[in-house]
């Protein structure tokens, strides 16, 4: 079938008539970018279009909820980008129920995130929401006193959220440079503590969120085993890396 033969018998079997069908197919082929490929076979399309394919039927009788099983598997690096901004597009129009193993993917495209293990939702919330549930998270951050040796720890550690300040070997040289680890459970203090340092006077050099990255709130909450399978995968990935590199050397 044609991509727009195809698009036509799919709408009407999800209860459109022929004239909604012929109205919608084209608003769903534009959402979809396939205007260029309407009369081809589908069979004669790429990977990528064809799941461009997949997503015009999904959507052509306009539904509330979309569910997409792995939407980007298969595609390459300049598809995968373009199959991101396809989804994003659908924002406000559709609500996405995306099903992926790729953390990444899942960070760049997702407002909220359900973590599944054995069968129930493990944890729910966005990025941040679970980052700050279920991780001891923390932000490290370099500042200049220009007076007062141990004042910006002493502002840091007042912060409502904060619960701990380490003090670190300065991250670079200069007079009056510290480096602080800020603590925190329950929030995001960055804002908050860089207004509270340059209020006292104290320059900022350099302030970066860790412990922030999707893979590590997955491995705080799969179980000792699925940790021990996600490391020993991690290892062998890095292993197999460093005897490509040595190949290539020699």
């Amino acid at each position: 079938m044609t991509v727009r033969g195809y698009l036509l018998f799919t709408a009407q079997l999800r209860g459109l008539s022929r004239a909604q069908a012929e109205l919608q197919v084209p608003e769903a082929m534009a959402q979809t970018q396939l205007g260029d490929v309407a009369d081809d076979p589908i069979a004669s399309l790429s990977h990528g279009f064809k799941q461009r394919v997949g997503i015009a039927q999904a959507i052509v009788h306009k539904p509330r909820l979309l569910v997409l099983d792995e939407p980007i598997t298969g595609l390459d690096p300049v598809q995968i980008v373009e199959m991101r901004a396809l989804l994003l597009s659908l924002k406000g129009k559709h609500t996405i129920l995306l099903s992926s193993h790729i953390l990444s993917e899942i960070s760049e495209t997702c407002d909220r995130i359900l973590v599944i293990k054995d069968g129930q939702i493990a944890a729910a919330g966005t990025e941040a929401e679970l980052t700050a549930k279920l991780m001891r998270g923390h932000v490290e951050i370099t500042a200049r006193e220009h007076a007062g040796a141990g004042r910006a720890r002493e502002i840091a550690a007042k912060l409502d959220g904060v619960r701990d300040v380490e003090v670190l070997p300065p991250s670079e040289a200069g007079d009056g440079v510290v480096t602080l680890r800020v603590f925190f459970t329950e929030r995001d203090v960055r804002e908050e503590l860089c207004k509270a340092l340059v209020g006292a006077g104290i320059g900022i050099l350099q302030i970066g969120l860790r412990e922030r990255e999707l893979e590590s709130v997955f491995l705080n909450l799969a179980g000792p085993a699925d940790r021990r399978g996600a490391e020993a995968t991690r290892d062998a990935t890095s292993e197999a890396a460093d005897e490509i590199a040595e190949e290539e050397q020699a």
